[in-house]
């Protein structure tokens, strides 16, 4: 699945428009269309956007990595045990999980800004 794929999957998994998708991310219809379209490349502020507002795993959105489903961030913990049921080293084994992908995440989208940076020199 391509990143115009995933993005497309994702807005309609939000039944959005491309209109009000664009606008949520802050910018302009036409540049997401031409993204979507394959037209133009997603630069790492939308993507970074896109994380921020709707809460997307960077892993999905850059890279594909979990499916061709959206992945949300925290989705795989909170499917898998509600968290009343677990103990307090077990909640705090989470936090500090969802805090290294974050973490993971940052560093892809540094990364992605690099690339993004060299390819318009």
């Amino acid at each position: 699945m391509t990143e115009s794929q995933r993005l497309i999957s994702l807005r309609e998994h939000l039944n959005l428009s491309v209109v009000a998708f664009a606008k949520s991310i802050g910018i302009p219809q036409a540049t997401y269309y031409r993204i979507e379209q394959g037209s133009a490349k997603l630069t790492a502020e939308a993507a970074a956007e896109i994380v921020k507002v709707y809460n997307v795993d960077t892993e999905w959105l850059l890279l594909g990595v979990g499916g061709e489903v959206p992945v949300f961030k925290n989705q795989v913990t909170e499917e898998l045990v509600p968290k009343k049921q677990l103990t307090e080293v077990e909640k705090k084994l989470i936090l500090l999980q969802e805090q290294v992908i974050e973490l993971q995440n940052d560093k892809i989208l540094r990364q992605q800004q690099m690339i993004d940076e060299q390819k318009h020199k």
